[in-house]
């Protein structure tokens, strides 16, 4: 809170730059770019072939996140990414001190402790910021303990969690004819979930022989649920031998698999990878909210019933949707045919059984941005604004612009002014704050346009 400028808006908010809103960060768990410990690297990027460029691969979850928010119409314009060295607190901090431009958190954790860790950081920070966690974590659909239970017990309100099921995918590796007589050689798989596979022991001599032994090795590893050599009509490689390996395991692993498998040593002819096939990818659910929203003027639309691009709904009975709520997550699932996110709220709440709605939270941040930076702005430009009703008048031009501006956008409804404003005279000020130079006491009470989310109590009576 600046030493110069002290007000505050409804909920405790923050004087965050006005150009940041529209910018979300992905904080990327990897830290593929080799972040050190005081020394952050903030990368700043507006398309994905940007990222490319830069060396990040599609199975990266950072890179995954970023397809997720520019997919949605509109669009972020840009995006950053910044890794976690050492306490993902210290990271934070490290990054807000290097960079402090930008608005919505997102994270590539899916783990408990790193989105506590988070949602501690982000209540307790000086430079505030909206956190769309995401967890796969079952138990949330349930009436038991969960991360969802976990963030609203600790009352996060600057924290909005989303519950997305967990997406297995299967894909499929398709190889040529394989002559192996006499040939040895290594099948390397490289990421972090596989260690290499090396078939540099017992001579395979046939074609059947070699994809059988890749699966076998594959299926072994616990990353993999399975995977199964099989056969397509009318294969190239003939009747009665393996054309493919299908592998079923967490999206970003296959996509890692299918990225980086090659074979090595031995004589000619080697294994080949000839074609690779895969389900859709389960997309994150957080990054594409994020990127649905984050484009529109604070506090000029809602989080609930957003469809978002590429995101596969969920299947959740009434009772689930019910218990996700009852925690304050979010969810994303078909209703009445419509794929909708609800209920766009944090995980605190406001009053109990009230909940703090994450455009109320957006509203204020920009609200107490923009006035902090329209009265600085009115006292560094100004010879001097003086201690007279004239210069209240500018001071109060600054709460009127900003008043117009969202009416303007649709967030806030506009009132009369005697509704809105309480303006003291330079009469009652205290002698010693006149002495001092210190105006105080406006006050603005502003109505928000808020929102419908659910439509209850209609009837129709239809008569013969």
């Amino acid at each position: 809170m600046s030493g110069i400028i002290n007000l505050s808006v409804g909920i405790e908010s923050a004087a965050t730059p006005r150009t940041s809103f529209g910018i979300p960060l992905i904080l990327d768990h990897s830290n593929f770019k080799a972040s050190v410990a005081g020394n952050p690297d903030i990368r700043t990027y507006s398309t994905l072939s940007e990222m490319r460029d830069d060396g990040w691969k599609s199975y990266h979850a950072a890179y995954k996140m970023a397809a997720a928010l520019l997919a949605q119409q509109p669009r972020v314009a840009t995006f950053k990414v910044a890794g976690v060295v050492g306490t993902i607190a210290t990271s934070l901090d490290d990054i807000v001190t290097e960079d402090p431009d930008w608005y919505a958190l997102l994270s590539t954790s899916r783990v408990q402790a790193d989105i506590e860790d988070i949602a501690d950081w982000v209540e307790a920070a000086d430079s505030r910021c909206l956190f769309l966690a995401c967890t796969n974590d079952s138990t949330a659909k349930g009436a038991g303990e969960s991360v969802l239970s976990a963030l609203f017990q600790a009352t996060r309100a600057r924290t909005m969690a989303i519950y997305q099921n967990a997406t297995a995918q299967v894909a499929r590796i398709y190889f040529d004819k394989l002559t192996v007589s006499g040939n040895r050689f290594n099948c390397k798989i490289n990421g972090t979930s596989i260690t290499e596979v090396h078939f540099d022991g017992a001579i395979i001599t046939t074609h059947n022989g070699m994809i059988g032994a890749i699966a076998t090795e594959l299926a072994a590893t616990a990353a993999i649920s399975t995977a199964t050599p099989g056969t397509t009509t009318g294969a190239p490689l003939g009747s009665g031998e393996y054309d493919y390996i299908e592998i079923t395991a967490a999206a970003p692993l296959v996509e890692q698999l299918m990225t980086d498998a090659y074979f090595t040593g031995g004589a000619a002819p080697r294994p080949t990878a000839r074609q690779v096939e895969t389900t859709a990818a389960s997309i994150p659910a957080d990054a594409a909210w994020c990127g649905k929203v984050l484009p529109s003027d604070p506090g000029s639309a809602t989080w609930a019933h957003k469809t978002l691009t590429g995101v596969l709904p969920d299947t959740l009975t009434t009772a689930q949707r019910g218990y996700i709520q009852t925690q304050r997550g979010n969810w994303y699932a078909k209703e009445l045919g419509f794929s909708i996110t609800f209920p766009g709220t944090c995980a605190a709440e406001s009053s109990p059984g009230t909940p703090y709605f994450a455009d109320q939270i957006q509203l204020a941040d920009a609200i107490e941005s923009e006035l902090q930076t329209g009265l600085m702005e009115v006292l560094n430009k100004a010879k001097k604004v003086p201690y007279t009703d004239q210069g209240v008048a500018a001071l109060l031009a600054v709460f009127q612009k900003v008043e117009d501006r969202y009416v303007s956008s649709g967030a806030l409804v506009k009132k009369s002014f005697d509704d809105s404003y309480t303006v003291p005279t330079v009469a009652n000020q205290a002698p010693s704050d006149v002495s001092n130079r210190i105006f105080r006491g406006i006050k603005a009470s502003w109505q928000t346009s808020g929102g419908i989310h659910v439509v209850a109590d209609m009837a129709v009576s239809l008569k013969a």
